[in-house]
């Protein structure tokens, strides 16, 4: 009988070891994300803020393209990284206005007048630039889409700038038509900065740019005249 309950017993104690977890054993850990959104690639839609009085700008036929490739850093294994790239971008504007020069070499922005006929009037800067993110990204679904949010920083170097007119020609009371381009503008700030943010599913995102510097050299605004300062909203795929 003796025997019988000891063989009982180490069974039971068998079978319980076998059925119960060991607690020693270390959860498995969540997947390290890995690097995404490498490419960045955007159509800008383009304004001025502080134009001045009675400029207005066409922000649907001020088109723009901004490009960047990235180097993006998962932290760990939480939903964040941050990224910096190298890019490019295009600043357009059309507008009937156009930049004037006072008697001491300085910018501003005037109104056309209303009688002149003028088919384009564009306005271009165009940028090589570092941009900087903070990124946000959810667990991939089903369908391996996230959701995400980024914001940002980024610095250009003006490489270019010119502007297009085809129209009248604004200095003979003639009524002739002309077409004009005319590169390296003058006094425009080689530097540009400011803040970007997007936010996005997919490859698919809202991508947003208003630059903290003026587009002017800042010694060289018109006395009493605002410094235009870009801002760009657009439509981007990341990959």
């Amino acid at each position: 009988m003796k025997k019988i309950l000891l063989l009982t017993l180490g069974i039971t104690y068998s079978l319980f070891t076998i059925a119960t977890p060991d607690s020693t054993v270390a959860p498995k850990k969540k997947p390290k994300p890995s690097a995404k959104e490498r490419v960045f690639i955007a159509y800008d839609f383009n304004f001025l803020v502080n134009s001045g009085a009675g400029i207005k700008v066409s922000p649907f036929r001020s088109g723009g393209v901004t490009a960047a490739a990235f180097w993006d850093r998962p932290l760990g294994r939480s939903p964040f990284s941050l990224a910096i790239g190298a890019g490019f971008s295009s600043f357009n504007i059309h507008s009937r206005s156009a930049i004037g020069t006072d008697a001491v070499g300085s910018n501003f922005f005037f109104k056309l007048p209303d009688t002149v006929s003028i088919s384009r009037n564009k306005f271009s800067l165009n940028y090589i630039e570092v941009p900087f993110e903070v990124r946000f990204r959810t667990r991939p679904n089903t369908k391996n889409q996230s959701f995400k949010i980024a914001l940002g920083f980024k610095a250009g170097y003006l490489v270019q700038s010119h502007t297009k007119y085809k129209g009248d020609d604004l200095s003979t009371a003639i009524d002739d038509k002309i077409k004009v381009k005319t590169y390296n503008i003058d006094n425009i700030s080689p530097w540009r900065y400011g803040l970007t943010a997007r936010i996005g599913y997919g490859m698919f995102n809202i991508y947003g740019f208003y630059s903290l510097q003026g587009m002017f050299n800042e010694t060289k605004v018109s006395k009493g005249q605002p410094n235009s300062q870009p801002l760009s909203i657009g439509i981007a795929i990341t990959y």
